[in-house]
């Protein structure tokens, strides 16, 4: 028993265009699977798994200001943009590790992650989101945050004591993802590239 985790990056345009660009207009929804660098065949998984059985269904009832009665949205929409993310770009796993899984022990990680109900743009707004951007339980998927640095540089302070209790591949996991995050952010000049944490099995 425990948890499967996997670190994603996503870019706040990215995050637009395959997420809350669907949630406002899902008449968009087909085109935009098509855009994402990927196999035809993976296309077609996304606008129906991803967009046409989940993501438009539940911008309807955005739209029609019943998006409370999904209650939280870290199993719904936050869990969409992180797979949506992992057609976009690489992504890493690790087994029982995560900053939400540390968050007690280590408090200040909280204030790395932003829901998605709290970003600029979102149709989100209003929402719950029960652990402010954190993983709140089992097949779920967290905010997003734009400090890669800052969380880098925490594992990094910590990486010993954190090795010793969950494993070096598993910092090593999110260690490389951050590396990806800020490697982005470094050569781009007009966009912002989130980390993100998602929760799969238990």
């Amino acid at each position: 028993m425990g948890y499967d985790i996997t670190f994603h990056s996503i870019s706040k345009n990215e995050l637009k265009q395959f997420s809350f660009d669907i949630i406002i207009d899902p008449s968009c929804a087909e085109a935009r699977s098509k855009s994402i660098p990927a196999s035809e065949e993976k296309q077609k998984a996304m606008y129906e798994h991803l967009y046409k059985d989940n993501l438009v269904p539940w911008g309807e009832l955005v739209r029609q200001g019943k998006g409370e009665t999904m209650g939280d949205i870290s199993p719904s929409f936050s869990m969409a943009a992180a797979a949506i993310s992992g057609y976009l770009h690489p992504y890493h796993y690790s087994r029982n590790f995560s900053l939400s899984l540390i968050s007690d022990k280590f408090p200040e990680v909280r204030g790395y992650f932003t829901s998605l109900t709290n970003v600029d743009g979102s149709p989100l707004v209003g929402l719950s989101d029960s652990d402010n951007g954190l993983i709140s339980s089992n097949y779920c998927s967290s905010g997003v945050s734009d400090k890669p640095s800052s969380i880098l540089e925490f594992i990094k302070n910590n990486e010993e004591s954190l090795i010793t209790e969950y494993g070096s591949d598993e910092i090593s996991a999110i260690k490389c993802c951050l590396d990806y995050c800020i490697s982005l952010n470094s050569s781009s000049k007009c966009d912002t590239f989130y980390f993100k944490q998602l929760s799969t099995f238990l």
